[in-house]
């Protein structure tokens, strides 16, 4: 299975977890065609991709449910431990990667990762899409609160939106 590219079924109506997942789909088309690039480079390549992929994910998902917390959506707590699952698989994969570049293969990526973000984006973001849709306000107070956090590091993240 490799990577589509964004579909308007793929949309979950909230516009910046929209561009979230359009990126994600971007380091994942990224990391497919890395396998196809220059050998010497490929290790450099494959690994400054998972890793993009690992923190924008994490961003992603922090948004997401400082999102889904501000409208009340009872699934939390269950669509938390599927973002942990698949932050886990994700890790699993780069660290697997870093010690044996060989043990990574396209075909593992689509089993661990393409497979389980489209089911997320198709099936599991689209639960919550009512009560985004029916408290937008509090969503989008949520959104500009997370947007202009100072992370850890001391960053400041700007949305694109």
């Amino acid at each position: 299975m490799r990577i589509d590219d964004w579909k308007p079924e793929f949309s979950v109506g909230v516009h910046s977890l929209d561009t979230d997942h359009k990126l994600l789909i971007s380091l994942m088309k990224q990391f497919e065609d890395a396998f196809a690039g220059d050998h010497d480079q490929q290790y450099v390549t494959v690994l400054s991709i998972l890793n993009a992929l690992l923190d924008y994910t994490g961003y992603h998902f922090g948004r997401e449910e400082s999102m889904m917390s501000a409208v009340r959506y009872p699934d939390l707590v269950a669509h938390r431990a599927a973002h942990n699952e698949i932050t886990a698989n994700l890790v699993k994969l780069r660290d697997d990667f870093e010690r044996d570049p060989a043990r990574v293969s396209t075909a593992r990526f689509e089993e661990t990762l393409i497979e389980s973000f489209y089911r997320h984006l198709t099936e599991i973001d689209r639960a919550y899409m009512p009560y985004m849709a029916a408290r937008r306000n509090l969503a989008a107070i949520a959104n500009d609160a997370f947007v202009h956090r100072e992370d850890d590091d001391g960053l400041l993240f700007i949305d694109a939106d």
